[in-house]
């Protein structure tokens, strides 16, 4: 996870998920599998599936977002 002051958060280390600040009135988010977070169809980092893959296109507006956390009760 990275954040930044222009940045809301992004997520793996190649921007897989990357969130802009005012994520829900402008489409400057984007996504692009493969770097970090694997396509389950196996696309390739930077293709435009890989690209497409997450919203349906590259950039993309939210609504709402939710981010869990897996943790494994010992």
């Amino acid at each position: 996870m990275y954040g930044a002051p222009n940045y809301h958060v992004t997520f793996g280390g190649g921007h897989d998920i990357y969130l802009c600040d005012n994520c829900n009135t402008t489409n400057s988010s984007y996504s692009n599998f493969g770097h970090t977070y694997k396509c389950p169809d196996g696309f390739a980092y930077g293709s435009n599936e890989a690209k497409n893959y997450f919203a349906g296109s590259y950039n993309f507006m939210t609504d709402e977002i939710e981010v869990f956390k897996f943790v494994v009760a010992e």
